[in-house]
């Protein structure tokens, strides 16, 4: 790439999308603004994606290979290294599954040069599969602390131009890189998931705000919701816990405490009555995690299979050639959630067996037949719906079917045995049988034995966790480690300090460097005419980087090829111990060195 910067980096992280992310990039190229510089953090691809982009883009954009997968988050935060040490004005994050409208990156990058106390601005995100239909526009953090993507499902239409939101998602944001100096990087031991809802919420407490707007429009393939997944299921719930326990205020941390406990076990035995006991374990190993404090990447074999099995709701309709549903409204506030509820109890039913037509009883509810159908048809438009829709045969009197399924708030506040007809309630657990019934009658004594289990673990993890948020935020440690590095570096330097000095104490007189960015010709500069040696440089970007300079730059798989040194210096330094474990499997005799720490000990 040229050596000018432009005002704007922006940095697709990929793993293991080859197609999706040359789609990706291929937008970003056909972007109206054209000073922006294109990376690619590939997170260590199985499916040759550095190699492809390369061929297809040669050096019109970056590709930047980690040694490992590091997660969304640790991916992110490469590119957010790289923005901080080129100095960029602002850096875009992007997902690999996304297309960008030719105007995205020019209304974002608009937009914060007119609002300076903006730290982070997102795109309006659409659905690819429904491309006027929104996934969101910024998100908010709910009542019962679920994320919820602001105004997902509506149409694309009659949308505010800008929301200041609690969070902002990385599928496509454009950050100050000013702001991030002081807030800081992305949580990387989330690996994935509520990393950006953390980021948002640091943005914001370093005094800016979250913004999200219309003008910019991207296309999200929005996998999340396609089934369930062990994967999505493990680092939602261990990261959500994490974040609300991080965030609690010190007076709230008990009640804090029981919340996360609670939560737990509605999830656990919830999926378990559903016939679902591959997501309880999955979900325990994600709450153990959370009371142990285990973050990062988890352990492969926590993420089992989930079975596709029938839920008992499901299986209840097998043989049965009707259905009728009873529509009850009096335990929701809002109308549109109610309709939500519904159509979520018949999707689950046109998904196991899709019937032609299912009856609707108004007759113990507040809708009119007329009522009802316009509700209806609203969140009908207003949803994506992958099942085929029945004719809903809509009565205001009593009526019976060969399944009468009742609508209600929650399957454990119901007292009264109306079997063979059955309770349904909002996350389609349902009182089938007569073991449904005296199981969800003794759900209060069991979570009670729950609590009686972990409150105490959990108060212990919720202190703590809030506790190491809480001296972070005295300390102020919002700036990057590679700034506060060069930081330090500079002072040893005016006090006459060099790293020529350093290597000669240590006896290095032959090393490498790990890193041809800023930081690694820095420090090339500041030794090459004091006896030291640099035999060779090695970067994940390729080869060749520095040959004007008579000095061969290698890839990690090539370093066996090369002659011994004294060391390798790693100038990347936030990310050391990937680096290090990396270099370990390729050359286990070379000792390395971590630049942040070697500057500290001058």
């Amino acid at each position: 790439m040229n050596d000018k910067r432009n005002p704007v980096g922006c940095f697709v992280c990929t793993y293991n999308k080859k197609d999706f992310v040359i789609g990706c990039v291929e937008t970003l190229l056909q972007q109206s603004m054209e000073a922006i510089d294109v990376y690619v953090i590939d997170n260590a691809s199985e499916d040759d994606s550095a190699n492809a982009l390369r061929e297809k883009f040669g050096n019109v954009i970056t590709v930047v290979v980690n040694p490992e997968n590091l997660g969304g988050s640790g991916g992110f935060n490469t590119g957010l290294r790289i923005a901080l040490e080129k100095d960029y004005q602002y850096a875009v994050l992007i997902d690999n599954d996304v297309r960008l409208d030719k105007d995205a990156i020019k209304n974002m990058y608009e937009y914060l040069e007119r609002h300076p106390d903006v730290g982070i601005v997102g795109a309006k995100i659409l659905q690819m599969a429904s491309p006027n239909t929104i996934q969101d526009l910024g998100g908010s953090i709910t009542d019962k602390l679920q994320m919820h993507g602001n105004y997902y499902g509506y149409v694309d239409q009659g949308l505010p131009e800008e929301l200041e939101s609690d969070y902002i998602s990385t599928c496509t944001a454009m950050a100050r890189v000013e702001a991030v100096r002081k807030f800081g990087l992305m949580p990387e031991d989330n690996f994935i998931y509520w990393d950006d809802v953390e980021w948002s919420k640091k943005c914001q407490l370093a005094g800016y705000k979250t913004v999200a707007i219309s003008s910019a429009k991207v296309w999200h393939n929005h996998s999340i919701t396609s089934g369930v997944s062990s994967f999505v299921k493990y680092y939602l719930t261990r990261n959500r816990l994490n974040f609300v326990a991080k965030y609690c205020d010190q007076e709230e941390i008990e009640n804090t405490a029981k919340w996360a406990v609670s939560e737990m076990f509605n999830s656990v035995f919830g999926f378990y009555m559903k016939g679902n006991s591959d997501i309880s374990q999955v979900i325990l190993y994600a709450f153990d995690d959370f009371l142990h404090i285990k973050r990062g990447k988890c352990e492969q074999y926590k993420l089992i299979k989930i079975s596709d099995s029938p839920i008992p709701l499901q299986k209840a309709l097998d043989g049965k050639d009707s259905v009728a549903i009873k529509f009850m409204d009096n335990y929701m506030d809002d109308p549109l959630d109610i309709f939500h509820v519904f159509l979520f109890i018949v999707s689950h039913i046109q998904r196991h067996k899709a019937y032609k037509s299912i009856t609707v009883d108004l007759s113990d509810c507040n809708y009119t037949e007329a009522e009802f159908r316009k509700q209806l048809n609203r969140v009908l438009d207003m949803d994506t719906v992958d099942w085929p829709v029945p004719e809903f045969v809509v009565t205001e009197s009593k009526t019976s079917a060969d399944v009468n399924l009742i609508m209600c708030e929650h399957v454990r506040k119901v007292k009264d045995d109306i079997l063979p007809d059955i309770y349904v309630d909002r996350y389609c657990n349902s009182i089938t049988c007569s073991r449904d019934a005296l199981l969800f009658q003794s759900a209060e004594f069991m979570e009670r034995m729950f609590h009686d289990i972990y409150d105490r673990l959990a108060i212990e993890a919720v202190r703590e966790i809030s506790s190491k948020r809480i001296e972070e935020y005295k300390n102020k440690n919002y700036e990057n480690d590679g700034f506060i590095t060069m930081k330090k570096w500079l002072e040893n330097r005016n006090a006459g300090k060099t790293f020529a000095d350093y290597f000669h104490d240590y006896g290095y007189k032959n090393i490498a460097i790990y890193g041809a960015g800023d930081l690694g010709r820095l420090l090339y500069e500041e030794i090459k005419d004091s006896g030291i040696k640099v035999s060779y440089f090695v970067d994940r970007n390729g080869e060749g980087i520095l040959e004007n300079e008579g000095i061969r730059v290698i890839t990690v798989d090539r370093i066996k090829e090369m002659p011994l040194v004294d060391v390798i210096v790693i100038t990347p330094v936030g990310n050391y111990d990937a680096i290090s474990r990396a270099l370990v499997i390729e050359a286990p005799e070379l000792p390395t060195i971590n630049l942040r720490e070697a500057v500290y000990e001058f």
